[in-house]
């Protein structure tokens, strides 16, 4: 029997690995501070802040990330951010880069015009990133419409 839907979580232990770097950093900037270079270690601490706040929403809470594949399609969420793209609007899925990582690039059209659009899939979840992309590419020859 096929499962009807598959959701894969964020990577909690990941993000605890981010903030635990991110607190030694701040660490490192009040140090900075507290031996009087201000302008270094003010930028320390603003450097630990974005890892911090990107980070400890997964940490605490890992389905603040997920990405959801059902019959219909699949969703994205980060943050507060969600995005639905239909597996008829999907036109391929392929291995790109970001900054130097690897990510699933998702070429898909709008529903309502011709452009062509891509968006990334990073390695943020609770499964290795060739066994997200081969369940992607799997769903989408499974559920979409036939061209």
């Amino acid at each position: 029997m096929q499962r009807k839907q598959i959701t894969f979580i964020g990577n909690r232990r990941k993000s605890i690995a981010i903030l635990a770097v991110a607190a030694g950093v701040g660490v490192l900037g009040v140090c900075a501070l507290l031996l009087g270079h201000p302008l270094f270690g003010v930028v320390l601490i603003v450097a630990a802040a974005a890892p911090v706040l990107v980070s400890l929403p997964v940490a605490v809470s890992p389905r603040s990330r997920y990405l959801h594949l059902d019959p219909n399609g699949f969703e994205v969420r980060v943050w507060r951010d969600r995005v639905r793209i239909e597996w008829a609007d999907v036109t391929e899925f392929r291995w790109g880069s970001h900054h130097g990582s690897a990510v699933i690039e998702v070429g898909y059209a709008e529903p309502t015009g011709h452009e062509s659009h891509t968006a990334r899939i990073f390695n943020r979840y609770n499964a290795p990133l060739p066994y997200v992309m081969g369940k992607l590419v799997e769903w989408r020859l499974r559920y979409a419409p036939q061209r």
